[in-house]
């Protein structure tokens, strides 16, 4: 199984050819919605399964969805149904600041 340590923190990854970003924190992992200029912040809960998977909740309660997953290092690779995301650790300074704003304030 998938130390959680090995989780926290931000990661990088490219979205529709641009950058985007994904926080994990101990139960919740934060992305968004980005429509031009607009942004919305997605809260997920989650947890981790035997052997590498990670089961996404929209809400706390609910059944949600699996992906498998795998780190190796400084690289995460979340795999779901019909998409493979390969993700490297951010530096902070890659971080944009209105993510880390919305993930203070969600």
């Amino acid at each position: 199984m998938i130390d959680p340590a090995a989780l926290i923190g931000t990661w990088k990854f490219t979205r529709d050819g641009v950058p985007a970003f994904i926080h994990f924190s101990g139960t919740q992992a934060f992305d968004y919605l980005q429509d031009g200029n607009s942004r919305q912040l997605l809260r997920l809960w989650y947890s981790l399964e035997q052997p590498a998977q990670i089961r996404f909740r929209n809400h706390p309660h609910e059944n949600g969805w699996t992906c498998t997953i795998k780190t190796d290092g400084n690289i995460l690779t979340i795999t779901g149904d019909e998409l493979e995301t390969t993700c490297t650790r951010a530096h902070t300074h890659e971080i944009p600041a209105w993510f880390i704003e919305q993930i203070v304030n969600a």
